[in-house]
């Protein structure tokens, strides 16, 4: 194999960025952060979901389903639908329905894994 040349593994690797797309999608909108991870040279992306957040980047299924269209258009792929909850908030149930609903959005983007971050709040006054 020549200097420079990819290997068949190389080829297929996705080079995913990570948390950099869901920052600039938030502040930026879809189509300026498809372009940053364009030119930063990546050809995939996880999302990430702020279940205890109410500014959800995605507030439809109709939106995921026009992202993949965009990030298809531009040739990338989602590699992992990430979500993070706080499952010791007091509105624990209402963080549930949106994970739930956010599995779907994970489907419809074509995401081969739906990956979650439990954070439990800090707060000595509450039992577990």
């Amino acid at each position: 194999m020549a200097v420079g040349e990819l290997s068949g593994m190389e080829k297929n690797m996705r080079y995913s960025n990570y948390s950099i797309f869901s920052t600039d999608m938030h502040e930026l909108g879809l189509e300026e952060a498809v372009a940053h991870t364009l030119k930063m040279g990546f050809n995939a992306i996880e999302h990430i979901e702020n279940m205890s957040s109410n500014e959800h980047k995605l507030k439809s299924l109709s939106d995921a389903k026009r992202m993949k269209s965009y990030l298809e258009e531009n040739d990338l792929s989602v590699t992992c639908y990430s979500l993070v909850l706080n499952l010791l908030d007091d509105d624990r149930s209402s963080q549930m329905d949106n994970a739930f609903r956010h599995i779907e959005y994970a489907r419809a983007l074509g995401s081969p894994f739906v990956h979650h971050t439990l954070i439990p709040g800090y707060d000595k006054t509450k039992k577990i």
